[in-house]
């Protein structure tokens, strides 16, 4: 993970400087030229995706993990947006990151969701037996 400048917003001083009454932040993962540095076949296909989507500070589960993994990841443009549902009008704030300054957490957070579902399917199997 690369060293963030002084004046960079992380995704921790994100979360502590939009106010917790704040409707739901959005941080947008942008590919830009990941692809052609990365050398996984996976990323050369992947898009750009959101790392949360309508995400609260109720949340506890999901503070946890952004802050596990991807903690010290820089974000940018940080813009407010809004949704016009036909009953709703949601408003929220929105940042942008870098996937290769996400990546080595992206990848901890895929291994660990695998081992979790590894060790979910090995503790079935042997209830069943």
């Amino acid at each position: 993970m690369r060293e963030c400048k002084e004046y960079e917003i992380t995704i921790e001083k994100l979360l502590r400087v939009v106010h917790n009454y704040t409707n739901p932040i959005r941080i947008s993962v942008v590919m830009g030229d990941a692809w052609l540095t990365c050398d996984e076949a996976s990323t050369r296909r992947m898009k750009d995706f959101y790392l949360t989507k309508n995400y609260n500070y109720h949340d506890k589960a999901e503070t946890e993990r952004l802050l596990k993994y991807y903690k010290d990841v820089p974000v940018w443009n940080i813009t407010a947006w809004h949704e016009v549902d036909c009953r709703e009008i949601r408003y929220g704030v929105e940042a942008r990151c870098h996937y290769k300054d996400l990546r080595e957490g992206y990848l901890a957070e895929k291994a660990d969701i695998k081992r979790a579902k590894q060790r979910e399917y090995r503790k079935r199997r042997k209830e069943q037996q």
